[in-house]
């Protein structure tokens, strides 16, 4: 073998050796544990740092009976990867002049370190050499197309891979309609680039744009090809040639389970590594509408792939800026594989993989919810993720409320790597202070833990919420929460005095609630507000009132009103599109078929504020009725403020009695079965007359006009399709209205 890693790869073979003569002879199970981890560490290291220039089958074929518990190793690590939080620019790397840095790393100059390639949209090939060492890089300044290398056309993408096993790296790059292939023909120190083909080896024109991916993926010794296109699909390419000749079959489109998901990609911007250190590559894509980094777990085999639904952003990751071109490495040299990220507007993201030994942490505090009458014996539920390479028990873990004492108790339960364990604490905290709002810390503590990134999950919220029975109720959020709280999928609502570029203001005073108060709304949000619990049964004909703005994608995101009269079990829409003023503007905003599958709701741009009302006579009577306000938006948020509600009131609505002037009605039967009749005298002027009929869950099931041409008006309405139960019923007649319980039998 004549290139650099002649020496790590003797190394290796060296103590594959050692390691199948001990087991071999049973000297390996009388070593001390630490002196059993010492050693395959150390060659699980190695293959790592090989496993990326030289096909794994051989590198197994070395390990013979030692493969097994290498490979053992490596499944009880499977998803414990953890990386630290990112870091833009490092090692003194600088961005590029335009909008796109396309990362490849490779030891080019075969000096033991990881060069740095970058591809931008004007087709230029930037090199930052490595003058660090393998522990500790650093990147000099950026020189533009080295080795002899030629401009390629507009938006490029580079991949290396040592293609035709002759020691050095051969160099890839996706194009528009093209992939351009560059032949190392120089030597492994001193690399020098041929002239250019287009599409070797048997590679057809991409669509759009390829960004070319190498990888063994089926085992066999040779390197694939996959061939990431525009709308997210992705190209395979079986190498049915060798090694040392190349040589592509037919495509595949999304082979292996690599199926776009069902909602919008810009790019397939694939890149494959042993993520979870389970013997096979999976893979990670992000090329994801607004940066979603989606982890593709191979549940298969390293023979026969088989790649699971995606996750979007494990471990630690994050969404990129708009979209991100992931590079594994391992830059530190410490046999784990870092990721590179590069983003929009030429940034280079660096994620340190710093999974350790041991390391566990509170992932998620689970209760108490929010809710209304919380007692003094709330028990706190949280769940423990095991991210290091060993099992844990017999550890701490701790909570406190509010910043008080820390209350501890001991985990005998074993955690395996990547596992989570639910975990209730035995000790109770009293939280029944009407109207308090409890704040819950819960971390663990394991010798020899040293990274606290992942430790803890600080400032959950447990509102004991207020139930409302006096009326008229006015919550303006100028004293604090007033019971409400917020909760779901990438949850954007803050409480405050707004600040974005459109919404800027609170309705009144300073306070309200909106989606980020001085940044945008999340994408793929599924989020809402709850208020405290209501008391209706003393309100004849209750009506809502609040202010409202909005900044949002038109059609695909909104919010919406709901209710519910079963303790939050089930959800029913306040209204629906075009009921009042300022009530909903659109019946199909696609960011809310997240919630009831119901699209109506307010969307698209009405920053200043404005009140919105609508009667809840369909609620009227009852003891107790939540309100939420939902949000949704999909995956592509265009820096939107997002929604903004204040001075949210509950009240008796004006002007409804019965007996009305110049609104005489009288309604019979009641109870009835099949048919309602309405007798009306002294119509104000002649008109038209509305009458609406209101299920007890807010629904209007009945919506009919009638025009009336003498004062007196004798209608009917057909029932015999309505379910038994109770109904409101409306009789509108210009800025008259007469409202009615009736009860179906």
């Amino acid at each position: 073998m004549k290139n650099r890693y002649y020496h790590k790869y003797n190394q290796f073979k060296r103590f594959s050796l050692q390691l199948n003569r001990m087991l071999e002879n049973g000297s390996f199970y009388r070593l001390t544990s630490e002196k059993q981890n010492m050693l395959l560490h150390r060659l699980r290291r190695l293959y790592n740092q090989l496993c990326r220039y030289i096909p794994e089958v051989s590198l197994k074929h070395i390990l013979a009976a030692a493969a097994a518990l290498i490979l053992g190793i490596s499944t009880k690590t499977s998803d414990a990867q953890y990386f630290a939080p990112k870091q833009p620019n490092p090692f003194g790397i600088v961005s590029g002049s335009g909008y796109l840095m396309s990362p490849s790393l490779v030891d080019i100059d075969g000096d033991g370190d990881h060069d740095l390639f970058t591809g931008d949209e004007y087709g230029i090939i930037r090199f930052y050499e490595n003058t660090g060492n393998p522990y500790s890089p650093g990147f000099a300044a950026p020189q533009d197309l080295p080795f002899g290398l030629d401009t390629c056309e507009g938006y490029i993408f580079p991949d290396f891979v040592d293609i035709d096993n002759d020691g050095d790296y051969d160099l890839f790059v996706g194009e528009d309609n093209n992939i351009k292939f560059f032949e190392n023909t120089g030597i492994p120190q001193s690399p020098a680039f041929a002239v250019p083909q287009d599409l070797p080896f048997g590679l057809q024109s991409p669509y759009e744009y390829g960004f070319p991916c190498f990888a063994d993926i089926d085992n066999d010794g040779d390197f694939d090809a996959f061939i990431g296109e525009y709308y997210g699909h992705i190209k395979y390419y079986e190498n049915t040639g060798s090694p040392t000749v190349p040589s592509f079959g037919t495509p595949q489109t999304d082979p292996f389970g690599l199926s776009p998901p069902g909602y919008y990609m810009y790019w397939c911007l694939p890149s494959f590594c042993d993520i979870d250190n389970d013997g096979d590559l999976d893979a990670l894509n992000g090329g994801y509408y607004y940066g979603n980094m989606m982890y593709y777990k191979n549940t298969g085999t390293a023979v026969s792939p088989a790649f699971a639904s995606p996750e979007a952003n494990p471990f630690g990751l994050e969404s990129a800026l708009l979209i991100g071109f992931p590079e594994f490495v391992d830059i530190d040299n410490d046999g784990d594989m870092d990721l590179f990220i590069g983003e929009y507007y030429s940034v280079l993201q660096y994620y340190e993989n710093i999974t350790i030994a041991d390391d566990a942490g509170i992932i998620a505090i689970d209760s108490p919810a929010s809710d209304c009458d919380l007692t003094a014996m709330e028990n706190i539920s949280v769940q423990i993720q095991n991210f290091g390479l060993n099992p844990q028990s017999n550890f701490t873990v701790s909570y406190n409320v509010n910043g008080g004492a820390p209350i501890s108790e001991t985990i005998t339960n074993t955690i395996n790597p990547g596992e989570v364990l639910p975990y209730t604490f035995n000790a109770s905290f009293n939280m029944s202070g009407d109207g308090y709002t409890y704040i819950i810390n819960s971390w663990t503590n394991i010798n020899g833990d040293t990274n606290t990134f992942n430790d803890s999950t600080s400032g959950y919220e447990a509102i004991n919420k207020p139930t409302i029975a006096n009326y008229p109720y006015s919550e303006d959020f100028e004293s604090g929460n007033g019971g409400w709280s917020s909760g779901g999928s990438y949850n954007s609502w803050e409480q405050g005095l707004p600040d974005g570029d459109d919404i800027y203001t609170a309705a009144s005073g300073t306070n309200a609630w909106i989606t980020k108060l001085n940044d945008y709304y999340s994408n793929n949000e599924m989020s809402y507000v709850d208020g405290p619990c209501f008391d209706l049964s003393t309100l004849d004909d209750p009506v809502v009132k609040l202010n409202i703005a909005y900044s949002t994608e038109s059609g695909w995101d909104g919010a919406a009103l709901y209710s519910s009269v079963d303790n939050g079990n089930s959800w029913q829409i306040v209204g629906q599109a075009g009921d009042t003023a300022n009530w909903y503007n659109d019946s199909g905003i696609n960011g809310l078929d997240w919630f009831a599958g119901v699209e109506d709701g307010w969307c698209g741009e009405q920053a200043d504020w404005v009140t919105a009302v609508h009667d809840l006579s369909g609620l009227a009577g009852q003891d107790d009725v939540r309100f939420r306000i939902v949000f949704g938006s999909d995956e592509s948020v265009f820096e939107y403020d997002g929604f903004a509600f204040d001075d949210f009131r509950i009240e008796e609505s004006m002007g409804i009695d019965d007996n009305e002037p110049g609104l005489n009605t009288n309604i019979y039967p009641n109870p009835l079965d099949e048919k309602l009749y309405i007798s009306i005298n002294d119509v104000c002027e002649i008109n038209d007359v509305t009458i609406e009929m209101i299920n007890i869950t807010g629904h209007k099931v009945i919506c009919r006009d009638f025009i009336v041409h003498d004062n007196d008006a004798n209608l009917e309405i057909n029932t015999s399709n309505l379910p038994e139960g109770i109904y409101i019923v409306k009789i509108k007649n210009r800025n008259k209205i007469n409202i009615r319980k009736i009860v179906i039998q």
